[in-house]
This record gives structure tokens, C-alpha cells and sequence, in this order.
């Protein structure tokens, strides 16, 4: 009976285990039908017991009936279902758009904003669409924390340069890599539709570049493409147009009268001050008046030259003048015009997405000559092929064509801002009669360049403008990229992946100098460059991702292999036969030929493990090993590598009662990349292809065509370098993430230590040695930088029908050399010491000027130098110099700012919305070349003065900062020195951007989905410290004559079917 009873039991508890404890299957899918693998499934407060879907959607758990499972998967909306009585639970995962805006992508993959342990930045399509741009990488422009950008010169279609946390580099490319739908991108971003791009990542900390190894010192810029949506067309179009002209004004020049009276100013005080014969003021002043007009050798004005400034230096006012053609960048300038029209077609079936567009853009530059057209083509595909298999195909083409203003170097005849900028105000752009002054015409009427006997300040027999309408400089170019892959899940937690991506590019630059004027005359030459890219990237990744309970882990593990190559050819001939035809087959003499093919391998091992516990505890590491063709066999491989952790302590107990806090993350992270891309300068005349020493630094090499006659002939070019390696760059990252008030206040707070070793540095050789530079790099330098990047974006007002937010970002670092194989190494103006910067400048200490004659002041140099009568000795035991030679050098401050940083205004009411960005900068100092030019008078007549040449010293007892004009002491005025250093802080109106929306209601009636119209402006206005100075030029702190950058104004209509 007893036995029968406890049978009896067991079997009782037994069925109400089973009634328990049982198992439940089923499938996710998304909201387009398909399913979604790598869903994980987990009893909600249980620990441990969790699962993943498969590759085919599905999953099985034991569960018991009160059980409730929560279903949650990156981009979704989590569900939690009750089990009850259900054998089998089927759901269906919406897209959480506010979630997706926080799916970053990576390296490699994608990643939760709100988990990941590196230091990342989105810039979404959100942000994009209220920009009209050509190139790009504008964007970037004071909108991410630690991004540090150079102006972009206005020439259409150029870039900004970039630098991500700081300078990791003292010789070499500091520059971020591009990675463009997952490959590494070797073109220019300008080849690149901006309506096409869907996002922007700017990777900024080790743990997340590390898996770009060897590429990835200095940051990693992730580019995403747009794509189509399952289930869903669209049709979208986009008509913008616009003009341009300058976005900042010339510096303040004097004016034909105030030019005339300045230089017979500085004239008289050389006649004054010379050594040989000096004369008295009195007959200085006689003779100034008299000369002063065959000096300048013009005298635009209706009276005689001698005439028209008194002995007592005051300008005739019955002058007038009979030439209206004497502003020179009026005459280079013209209102530029822009277009830019796009249209894409989108959507999708159950099983494949698709993204179709066309864009064309039409820049001309506010500079005659000045211009850029491209026409861009996207295809993205991806299909589900089988129930496990994803395959993808994005292609990509753009043709584009540029005519380019010469103003590759700052001082050259031909660059136009340069001689614009110092074309005395006297010398007219056309030829006049010299008696009444008309224009003197050619056989056809057309006006006739003067090309006169002007003296060596103005460019006698130089003509900018003339060149830039007769000289060309085209280039043709045509970029084609392709990214392929196919993914098959297996085995439930695993994916394996193969990618297949090429970027072509062909080049072929055309440049003719006239045989009129300028270089080419007076026989006329022309070359022709072309230039054929070729890189292939191939990778297979394995990617593992299971849940178990609280914890979750994905790994990675892959192989990557990328070439690339280059073809250059080219050839120069001089000597025109027939005009107007600028083909080489035109020219008598060949000048000169080139060709070479170079090329370069990098073979790749990476993996990348991640552990999620409770989804408040996160750990990554990541390694590469990289082995590049750059180097010596036996140090061509380097390891790279790093650590991150985060946590997110909003998700603890303490912290569950406070509804303010979304979000509060703390991470920190280490990890070592390295920088391959050593630079040497261009071979003479060789501006469209880098040197060889680029491709093989290491390797012995001989430069070929050094022919005597026709006996062949070679030399030296580089030594055999085999200890030559990486540049390595450590980084260690701490930051805070935070989210309150239902998203209202979030951003970001990071502090960084990035440590630069091996660094490259030329070290001198003797003759015997054999080389050609007379110097060998070796890895022997160390560089740090250390800074602080914040991010913040706040709702100020949320409100149903208006809406105000302003993000704002800052950043501060610190450049700091640590070690360098000399004591002091000075280059151009700055020198490079342990201690300092690689952006200090060192410059001689001006001082001022002397109150009793207007000399020019100098802290004296003791060292080497004996005290004589051009020395003198102030009340403050100070001792100063008037001589420019014999003036201290000191460390004057450095380029780098204080801080630097952008804040974006957007303002919604119902269907308006408008966005404004301001870029800034504070502190720093800039080197104003372009101030030093006009106002460091030369020893030649007919070159320009800034304003600030009338508050120049003119009498015994004036207090000024601004020596006395003295055309026969240039060298002691015009010389480099801390007198042209300047603040080099500037605020820039970057972006105001107003856009309407048309009502549903209406559109619904035409048929149309969407509809905007906008007006928007880009570089709306520049404050600096001094009119025409842009601080934000060069990282250097040193100001050229380059393309001034454009202003824009745009009105464009964009309209979805």
C-alpha cells in the first residue's frame, strides 16, 4: 500500500512538472516578413536559460507557464510575451527608429551606441540633409568632438583637411582613413555623391580602429551608403541651385592716392637713412617728389606725376583718376553658380532591397577658370538568396571633370590671389592711351592686356589674369567602386562572411601654358599626366554571437588581404606650332617623359571577441597582424591591439527609481594601431604622383632618365633602409556617456592619452654614405597628445508644435614631443625640441619700434655677438637691436588652440525648421603671411601695402608698432619674426540652413509623399582678428595665397513618390 502511494506521488509531481516545465519553439521575423537571426530569447528575471534564433528565425527554450519571454535584438523594439499555454510563439520585431539612430557603424559590423566600449560619432542622415555640399567631408566640419578641420580652399569640389585628436606624426600623413560601405577607400571623397550617404562614424579611440591596424593611427572615418527598405518604394528627387563668391573679404589695402604718398613716404626715408650720402629731410622730401613717379613708372592719375605728392607728403587733391580698371581681384572674380540635381529610386520585396541613383553637379568657382562637374551613379542591392544566404552587391561610378585655379604654390606668378593680392593699386589691368586714358583696343575690339614695363614689386611682364584665361589646367577623372558579399548563417550562432571590393580610377590631367605670357612663353608648352589606380580588398570574416542567460558573447575572426596599384605615365613637349591646338602632337621639342608602376600588399589576421553580462557589464579585444610590402621582410609584420570596458550603471539597482536617468555609461579603453604611409616630397615636376619612396621606404632605389646624350644614365635615389618600420600609435580613452529626461539632455564626455612611437626622423649622413639627400629615416621620435573632447545636445524646448535643440561640442588637447634623437631641429618656424610642440613657433623676439628714429626693434642675441652702435640698452636693462641679423630667436606661442569646436541651433515650428551651425576656434597663433607681404616692404617698387602701413612710425616721438617706411631697409622690416603672429582665434558661421515642408493634405492630392523647399547658405560670414586673415587656413599656423574658401547660397526642393 505504502509503495503504491509513493508510486502514486511521483506520478502526481511528474505531470505537474511536465505541466511545469516544458518546451517552447517559434520563429521571428521582421516586419517585412523575413526572418531575423541572432534574436536573443530570455525568461524575463531568470538568469540563465537564454537563447538566439537562428539563421532561419527560429528558437527553442524551456520555459514554464507563468514564464514571460523577452525578445530583443539591435534597431528593434523589444517585446515581452507571456508563455501561458502557448507550445508555440511566432512574433514579429518592429524597427525602433529611435533606437536605430543609436546603431553605430564599426569596424567590421555594427554595435549599440549604448553598449559599445569604443569612442564613437554618428553623423546621420538626419544632420546630413540640412547641408548642400560638394565634397562631402564638409560635413564634418564643427560637428564631432575631437575632429579638427583646415578650411577648405573654394576651389569647387576640394576638401578640408582632417585630424582626429591631435598630431600622432611629426614627417608623415596624419591623416584619417576612409572606409566607404566596409572597404578601406584609396580615392577622393569628392568622387562621392553626398546625396547618396546615408551616415558618417568618426571612429576616434583604439578600441574601435584597432581592427584596421597599420591604417588606423589617426583615426578611422566610416562612410555608409544608402539602401532600400523591404516592401517599400520610394521615389526621390532633389533640384537645388545657387551662387558663390568669396566667404571673406581682402585684406585692407591702400588706395591709389594713399599708395602714392605712402611709397613716396618710404622712398624720402631711404634717401634719409642709406649710409652712402644720406640726405636731409628737407632735400630727401625735394627729391621724393620728384622721382617718386618714375619709380613707380605709372601714374594712373590726370596730373603729373611730379605733382601729385608735395614735399611736405600730402596727396594733390585736384587728382583724379582715369583708369577704372585698377582693382585686380575684381577682374579675376566673377558670381559663381552652382547645380546640383539628384533622383533615387528605393524599395524592396520580402527577400531583396534595392537602391538606385543618379546625381549631377555643376560648381563654377567665383575664379575665372575655376571649376568642377560630376556626374555620380549608385546601385545597392542585397536579397536574401536562401533561407541562410544574404548576398549584396553596391556598385558605384563617377565621372568627373575639374579646371583648377593655379594656386598649388602660394607665391608664384601665375597663382591669382598672390598676384592680385600684391599688384600695386596704380597699375591697371588693361592697356590705356596715355593721354586720355581710354581703353586701347586690338583688331577686334576686345580690350588688350598690359603686360608693361611695371617695376619688380608689381611683376613686370606677368600677367594673372591673362594666364589664367589663356593657360588650362583640366583634369579628367573616372572612379568606379564595387562591393560584393555573401553571407551564410550555419549552426545557429554562426555567420560567415566574404566581402570582394575594388576601387578603380582613372586620371588624365591636360595642362597647356600660353605662348603669350607667363611660363610657357614664348614658345607655349603642355603635358599630359595619366594615372590608373587599382585596389582590391578581399576579406572572410566568421562572426559567433550566444546568449545564455545573462551573458552574451560574439566573436569575430577574419582574413584580409588588399593591393594596390598605380600606373603613371607622362610627357611635356614646348614649342607651338599652330594656335588654339593644345595636343602634344602640336609641339616641336620634347621636354620630358616619365612612366613607373607602383604598387603595394597588405596581408591581414584579425578577431575580436565581445562579452555582455546582464547588459550592464561589457568587455572587448580586439587584435590585427598586419604584414606590408612597405618594409623589410623582417619587420614588415606588426601586431595591433586593444582592450576596452564599459558599464552601464543606469541598469544597477540604486539607480532603477531614478525615471530621469536614460543613460549614464562609463567606458575606458587601450589599444596600439600603427601608420604606414610614410611621405616623401613629389620628384621635381612630378605634382600628380608621390614619390616612389612612398611605396618602398626601405628599399635601395635608383632614379632613372639622368641621360647624357644617348648614353643611359641613372643615380641614387634612395638607400637600402631594411630597420625601417611602423610608426605605432598607443591610445588609452576614458569617457562618460549620458542620457536624462527622456533623452532631452545626452552627450558625452572623453579624456585621451595618445602616445606616438617609432616616429620617423631624418637623421643627417656623411657624403661617404652615398646619399642623394644626405640623410636616412629612422623610427626614433616620440609624440603625445592628451586632450579632453565634450559633447552635449540638448532639447531646450520640446514642445508639440515647436522644437529647440542645440548641440554643442568642444575639445582641448595638448601637443607634446617626448623624444627626438636631437637636441633641437628647426624647420621653417617652428623647431622641435623635447618638450614642446610640433606646431611652436620659433621666430626672432621684435620688440617694437624705436621712438626717436622708427627703426625696428629686436631682442638682441649675446651669444656670438658683440655690442655696437646699432644696439642700445632700454631703462629695463633690456638689450635691443635695429639689426634683423643679430635679433634673438625665442619659442612665441604655438598653432594649436585653446579649444575648438562647432554648436548647431535647430529650431522646428510645425513645418519650418531652421538649422544653424557655427564653427569656432579660441586661441592659438597664426603666422599672417599674407600680412607679412604687404606689410614687409621689399627692395623693389610697385608692390602693394596693407592699411595698417599708414600707422607706421613718421616722426621723432611717435609710439607705433609699425617701423617707419623705409624702401631701403626691407631686410631689417620684411624678415620673419614674432611681429606677424597674431590670435588665432575666429568664429565662422558655417551653415544656415530653412526649409519648409509642405502639408500632407495638400501633397496627398497631387500624388506626392514628401515635399520640402529650402534656402540654405554655407560660410555665411568669418570674424577673425584681422580682415582677410583665415586662421584655419593650415594646422601649421602658417597663412599661403590659396583659393580663398566660397560662400553659398542655395534654393533647392526636394520631393518623394
Amino acid at each position: 500500500m505504502a509503495k503504491s502511494l509513493v508510486l502514486l506521488c511521483a506520478i502526481v509531481l511528474s505531470i505537474a512538472a511536465a505541466a511545469q516545465e516544458r518546451t517552447v519553439t517559434g520563429k521571428v521575423n521582421g516586419n517585412d516578413g523575413l526572418p531575423i537571426p541572432g534574436v536573443n530569447v530570455a525568461v524575463k528575471g531568470v538568469a540563465g536559460g537564454g537563447t538566439v534564433t537562428d539563421s532561419n528565425g527560429k528558437y527553442s527554450l524551456s520555459v514554464s507557464d507563468g514564464d514571460v519571454l523577452t525578445f530583443s535584438f539591435i534597431g528593434m523594439i523589444s517585446k515581452d510575451i507571456l508563455v501561458g499555454a502557448q507550445s508555440v510563439i511566432d512574433i514579429t520585431m518592429e524597427e525602433d527608429v529611435k533606437q536605430l539612430e543609436e546603431v553605430i557603424v564599426t569596424s567590421y559590423g555594427l554595435a549599440d551606441k549604448s553598449t559599445y566600449s569604443g569612442s564613437a560619432v554618428t553623423i546621420g542622415q538626419g544632420q546630413l540633409a540640412q547641408r548642400t555640399l560638394t565634397n562631402a567631408s564638409n560635413a564634418l566640419v564643427g560637428t564631432v568632438a575631437g575632429v579638427q578641420t583646415a578650411a577648405a580652399a573654394g576651389q569647387p569640389g576640394s576638401a578640408p583637411e582632417i585630424r582626429v585628436r591631435g598630431f600622432s606624426s611629426i614627417n608623415n600623413n596624419s591623416g584619417p582613413l576612409y572606409v566607404v560601405d566596409g572597404a578601406p577607400y584609396d580615392q577622393e571623397i569628392n568622387n562621392l555623391n553626398p546625396s547618396d550617404i546615408e551616415s558618417f562614424t568618426v571612429l576616434k579611440d583604439a578600441a574601435a580602429t584597432s581592427l584596421y591596424g597599420s591604417r588606423a593611427a589617426n583615426g578611422v572615418i566610416m562612410i555608409t551608403t544608402k539602401r532600400g527598405a523591404k516592401n517599400k518604394s520610394s521615389l526621390n528627387i532633389k533640384l537645388e541651385t545657387g551662387i558663390s563668391d568669396r566667404a571673406m573679404k581682402e585684406y585692407e589695402r591702400l588706395s591709389p592716392s594713399e599708395y602714392y604718398t605712402a611709397m613716396w613716404e618710404s622712398y624720402r626715408n631711404s634717401l634719409m637713412s642709406r649710409t652712402t650720402n644720406p640726405l636731409s629731410q628737407a632735400n630727401a622730401s625735394v627729391r621724393a617728389s620728384e622721382d617718386i613717379g618714375g619709380l613707380l613708372k605709372y601714374n594712373p592719375f590726370d596730373i603729373a606725376a611730379a605733382q601729385l605728392v608735395s614735399t611736405d607728403g600730402v596727396f594733390n587733391p585736384n587728382a583724379n583718376l582715369r583708369y577704372d580698371d585698377l582693382d585686380w581681384q575684381k577682374e579675376m572674380t566673377r558670381s559663381g553658380q552652382k547645380q546640383d540635381y539628384a533622383i533615387n529610386y528605393s524599395g524592396g520585396t520580402q527577400n531583396t532591397d534595392y537602391f538606385v541613383s543618379l546625381g549631377y553637379t555643376d560648381d563654377k568657382g567665383y575664379v575665372i577658370n575655376s571649376d568642377f562637374n560630376r556626374w555620380t551613379a549608385r546601385l545597392n542591392v542585397n536579397t536574401q538568396a536562401l533561407k541562410n544566404i544574404k548576398t549584396g552587391l553596391n556598385v558605384s561610378t563617377s565621372v568627373t571633370q575639374s579646371n583648377n585655379a593655379a594656386t598649388s604654390s602660394s607665391t608664384t606668378f601665375v597663382n591669382p590671389f598672390f598676384f592680385t593680392r600684391v599688384m600695386g593699386p596704380v597699375y591697371p589691368v588693361f592697356q590705356h592711351d596715355p593721354v586720355t586714358g581710354a581703353y586701347v583696343l586690338d583688331a577686334d575690339g576686345n580690350k588688350i592686356y598690359d603686360l608693361g614695363a611695371r617695376p619688380g614689386g608689381a611683376n613686370p611682364g606677368r600677367h594673372a589674369i591673362q594666364e589664367a584665361v589663356l593657360n588650362k589646367d583640366m583634369s579628367n577623372q573616372t572612379v568606379t567602386g564595387g562591393r560584393l558579399f555573401a553571407e551564410a548563417s550555419f549552426l545557429k550562432y554562426f555567420q560567415f562572411r566574404v566581402n570582394v571590393n575594388a576601387d578603380l580610377k582613372t586620371r588624365y590631367r591636360t595642362i597647356y601654358e600660353n605662348e603669350i605670357v607667363g611660363d610657357g612663353a614664348p614658345g607655349g608648352r603642355a603635358s599630359r599626366a595619366s594615372i590608373n589606380d587599382r585596389s582590391f580588398t578581399i576579406n572572410q570574416l566568421l562572426t559567433f554571437n550566444k546568449s545564455h542567460g545573462k551573458h552574451s558573447v560574439s566573436a569575430l575572426a577574419g582574413h584580409e588581404s588588399y593591393k594596390f596599384t598605380r600606373d603613371y605615365l607622362y610627357a611635356s613637349k614646348a614649342r607651338q606650332a599652330l594656335a588654339g591646338n593644345t595636343e602634344l602632337d602640336n609641339f616641336s621639342a620634347l621636354t620630358n617623359t616619365r612612366s613607373n608602376q607602383k604598387s603595394e600588399a597588405i596581408e591581414s589576421y584579425l578577431a575580436r571577441v565581445e562579452y555582455n553580462y546582464e547588459s550592464k557589464y561589457f568587455l572587448m579585444s580586439a587584435v590585427r597582424r598586419d604584414g606590408s610590402s612597405r618594409f623589410y621582410k623582417d619587420v614588415r609584420w606588426g601586431n595591433f591591439y586593444s582592450f576596452g570596458a564599459s558599464w552601464r550603471m543606469d541598469k544597477e539597482n540604486f539607480l532603477k527609481s531614478a525615471n530621469w536617468v536614460d543613460l549614464i555609461k562609463f567606458r575606458t579603453s587601450y589599444g596600439e594601431t600603427g601608420n604606414r604611409d610614410i611621405r616623401n616630397p613629389p620628384s621635381s615636376g612630378d605634382t600628380d604622383n608621390r614619390d616612389l619612396g612612398d611605396f618602398f621606404p626601405g628599399q635601395g632605389l635608383y632614379s632613372l632618365g639622368y641621360n647624357n646624350v644617348n648614353a643611359p644614365g641613372y643615380i641614387r635615389s634612395n638607400l637600402l633602409n631594411n630597420e625601417l618600420k611602423w610608426e605605432r600609435n598607443g591610445q588609452w580613452d576614458a569617457g562618460v556617456d549620458y542620457a536624462f529626461w527622456n533623452n532631452r539632455i545626452n552627450g558625452s564626455i572623453e579624456y585621451y592619452l595618445r602616445t606616438s612611437k617609432d616616429l620617423l626622423f631624418e637623421m643627417p649622413l656623411p657624403l661617404s654614405a652615398g646619399s642623394p639627400k644626405g640623410t636616412i629615416n629612422k623610427n626614433i621620435a616620440q609624440v603625445s597628445n592628451q586632450g579632453i573632447d565634450i559633447q552635449v545636445a540638448v532639447d531646450v524646448v520640446r514642445r508639440k508644435n515647436f522644437n529647440w535643440n542645440i548641440n554643442f561640442n568642444v575639445s582641448k588637447f595638448a601637443n607634446r614631443i617626448d623624444d627626438l634623437p636631437v637636441q633641437e631641429f628647426v624647420k621653417d618656424t617652428k623647431k622641435w625640441t623635447e618638450g614642446k610642440s610640433i606646431y611652436d613657433f620659433w621666430l626672432r623676439d621684435y620688440q617694437g619700434v624705436n621712438p626717436a628714429n622708427g627703426d625696428p626693434l629686436y631682442r638682441f642675441e649675446s651669444a656670438g655677438n658683440t655690442l655696437g652702435t646699432r644696439e642700445l640698452i632700454t631703462e629695463n636693462k633690456d638689450t635691443l637691436t635695429n639689426d634683423y641679423n643679430r635679433a634673438k630667436y625665442h619659442f612665441a606661442g604655438s598653432s594649436v588652440p585653446k579649444a575648438y569646436g562647432g554648436i548647431t541651433n535647430t529650431f522646428r515650428h510645425k513645418n519650418i525648421t531652421l538649422s544653424i551651425l557655427t564653427a569656432y576656434q579660441w586661441g592659438g597663433k597664426v603666422f599672417d603671411n599674407g600680412y607679412q607681404i604687404l606689410m614687409g616692404q621689399t627692395s623693389a617698387y610697385g608692390r602693394a601695402m596693407h592699411k595698417d602701413a599708414l600707422k607706421s612710425w613718421h616722426n621723432p616721438g611717435d609710439v607705433t608698432a609699425n617701423p617707419r617706411l623705409d624702401i631701403g631697409n626691407a631686410n631689417n622690416t620684411s624678415n620673419d619674426s614674432d611681429r606677424w603672429l597674431i590670435d588665432a582665434s575666429y568664429l565662422n558661421l558655417r551653415q544656415i540652413t530653412l526649409s519648409y515642408n509642405f502639408p500632407n493634405e495638400l501633397l496627398k492630392r497631387i500624388g506626392v509623399k514628401s515635399s520640402a523647399l529650402y534656402i540654405t547658405s554655407e560660410n555665411i560670414a568669418f570674424w577673425s582678428r584681422r580682415q582677410g586673415l583665415n586662421p584655419s587656413q593650415e594646422f601649421t599656423g602658417v597663412t599661403s595665397n590659396v583659393y580663398i574658401p566660397a560662400r553659398t547660397f542655395s534654393v533647392g526642393i526636394n520631393a518623394g513618390f
